[in-house]
Formats: C-alpha cells, sequence, structure tokens
C-alpha cells in the first residue's frame, strides 16, 4: 500500500474513532459514516482493523440495532520505553502541520511528560523543510467540518496578490507531501476545489449549514501526483540506465509501471490527473528524463526548458540592484493571520 493511500487510511480510522469518542450509549453504524464521512463497507473494515489493532471498540444490540461505542476503562496504561517515546515523538514532528487539530492535541496530551532517558538521542530526526500553518486556523477548520457549517475564507493564489474571498462547505483537510490542504465546495465556482492552508490569509465558521452535491473526495484525487485534480492521462516517461534506480526510488505515483529495455534504461509509464505537476515532476530531474508520450506533456517540457535556456542566455542583468535593495530595507515584521469562528 502506498503512503499517501496509508495516511488516508489512518486519517479515516481516527475520523471514526472521533466519532465514537465521549457517546455514552454508542452509535449506530448510520450514524458514524455521516459523522466519519465513510461508506458502509468502509466502515466495517475499519471497525474490523481498529479492533486487531487493540482499540477497545465494543458492539452491543439496541433494539434490534447494533450500536459501537469506546470502552475508554478498557485502555491500558501507557509506559513507553524511550525508543517508544522517541518514535512518538517522531510522529508529532511529522504531523507539524495538522498542529491545532484535535488529533495532534491528543498526541501533544499524551507527550506532556518526558519519559525518555537522559542521555539517550533520538535515532531519526525530521528536517523543517517549510513553515506549517497557523495553529488558529486548523483549529477553525476542523470545528467546521466537526459542526457541519460552512465557511467563508480570504484566499491568496500563487500567481494572485490580491485576496479573493470564498463561501466553502469544506469536505476535508487533507496532508500532501507535507503541505496541508483544505478540500472544499466552492459555492462560487459551483465546484469542489482544494485551497493551500497557508495561503488562507482568514477563515470564518458561518451559522449556514454545509448544503452541496455528493463529491467522493478519494475519487477526485484518485491519479494526482499530489494536489492536482483534472483529466486522467497516461504519460511514459524514459529514463537512462544511470537513473533508472532512482526513478523507483523517487515515483511518480505510487502504482506506476517500469518497462525495462534492453540498454538497461527504463521506462516510467502511469495514469495522472492532468499535465501540471508530472511537468514539474520531469523538470525536477533536469536532462535525466525525456517525456515519450503524450505529446502535449512533451511539448510543454520542452516550452518549459527553452524559457529557461533563454532566460541563462541573457544573464543575470539587474542581480545587484535587486540584492542591494533587499540588503539596505532591514527587518521586516510579517503580520499575523486572522482566523476567527462565530459564537
Amino acid at each position: 500500500m502506498g503512503t499517501r493511500r496509508t495516511t488516508e487510511m489512518l486519517r479515516r480510522q481516527w475520523r471514526i474513532v472521533l466519532a465514537l469518542h465521549g457517546t455514552r450509549r454508542g452509535l449506530a453504524p448510520r450514524a458514524i459514516m455521516e459523522k466519519a464521512d465513510v461508506r458502509r463497507a468502509t466502515l466495517y473494515r475499519d471497525l474490523a482493523f481498529l479492533g486487531e489493532a487493540g482499540v477497545p471498540i465494543s458492539q452491543e444490540k439496541v433494539n434490534g440495532e447494533s450500536r459501537y461505542s469506546l470502552a475508554g476503562d478498557a485502555l491500558p496504561a501507557l509506559a513507553p520505553t524511550a525508543l517508544q517515546s522517541f518514535a512518538l515523538r517522531l510522529a508529532r514532528e511529522a504531523l507539524e502541520p495538522l498542529a491545532g487539530s484535535s488529533l495532534v492535541r491528543e498526541l501533544d496530551s499524551l507527550l506532556g511528560a518526558p519519559t525518555a532517558r537522559r542521555g539517550v538521542k533520538p535515532p531519526v530526526k525530521i528536517a523543517r523543510r517549510r513553515p506549517p500553518a497557523s495553529r488558529n486556523l486548523v483549529a477553525v477548520l476542523e470545528r467546521a467540518l466537526s459542526s457541519d457549517r460552512r465557511l467563508r475564507i480570504a484566499y491568496r493564489s500563487r500567481s494572485e496578490t490580491t485576496l479573493r474571498r470564498r463561501s466553502v462547505d469544506p469536505l476535508e483537510v487533507r496532508l500532501v507531501a507535507g503541505d496541508l490542504y483544505l478540500v472544499a465546495w466552492d459555492h462560487d465556482r459551483r465546484a469542489p476545489r482544494k485551497f493551500k492552508v497557508t495561503r488562507i490569509v482568514e477563515a470564518e465558521i458561518l451559522s449556514e449549514k454545509r448544503a452541496h452535491p455528493a463529491v467522493d473526495v478519494d475519487a477526485l484525487f484518485e491519479h494526482s501526483v499530489k494536489i492536482w485534480t483534472g483529466q486522467p492521462v497516461d504519460v511514459a516517461i524514459r529514463f537512462p540506465p544511470d537513473l533508472a534506480r532512482l526513478a523507483e526510488e523517487h515515483p511518480l505515483v505510487f502504482d506506476q509501471i517500469y518497462d525495462l529495455l534492453p540498454d538497461d534504461s527504463v521506462i516510467v509509464r502511469a495514469r495522472v490527473s492532468g499535465l501540471v505537476e508530472v511537468t514539474r515532476w520531469v523538470l525536477g530531474w533536469g536532462a535525466g528524463a525525456e517525456v515519450l508520450e503524450p505529446a502535449a506533456l512533451r511539448e510543454m517540457v520542452r516550452s518549459e526548458l527553452s524559457t529557461a535556456l533563454d532566460r541563462y542566455a541573457k544573464g543575470p542583468a539587474g542581480t545587484k540592484e535587486v540584492v542591494s535593495r533587499i540588503v539596505g530595507r532591514g527587518p521586516r515584521t510579517v503580520g499575523s493571520r486572522a482566523a476567527r469562528s462565530t459564537p
């Protein structure tokens, strides 16, 4: 199972645990399905998996209907070893983009008291590559989802400098390659859209309940390289023998296919959603990757490389002036993101 699918499965199962948490009389399957946004067949598989993993989920019949609940008193006392403590703290570091969510708050509560022995160094560390989203903002998004409310957001896209305000129904918060995205039904566009959370400047929970057409979010991202959605297209990219192994270490998608050629070069074949993200992936290999098909992808890569070559051929004109202005500007204060909810 690919990393992305595993992550989605764990997030879905966590929603089921949250739905059951604190219910005195338990929940019927239909109620769990609505609260956790999960299909019936998937719900029963997840309940079985959670039970096998040691989560104390109990089932009883009430008026002929099955009801599920968490047997909280059956949870064993947790006394982790030093290595187990490091593993939990490593997991916490990996979940930093979700800081402010109930999932991370529970983990923070668990890790509140240091349990590792002094003098033992953690065997693994996580390097920070990007600033996380605002904790307050993540908490607002989660509250909107749990309360089934609509959101009004102010969003700045990658290519725009002005803010755009959107009225959206949140569908889920999705963590992709270290970046957090809000997947929502956009009432202005009348279609599902994804918003990078670090580009959301304001988020306000409205009094209106969510009301939108049904959206299968998993199907929406079925062939995504990361987060981009679009029409599925089959691509083929060739790598020379010295990069064949690296192409497998850094896959385009988890279910790609490898064709080994007689000269030990390899052709990576995959079905992807749109051409934007696969273009970036190919460009990341520099001269090491050659697009064979489709022709549209080959042309997009050729155009990007041609533009870059022209830019380098002209030389770095004006660089000294720009650098001198930046150096002489002095320190700047970055404004904080506003995230609020209605009472």
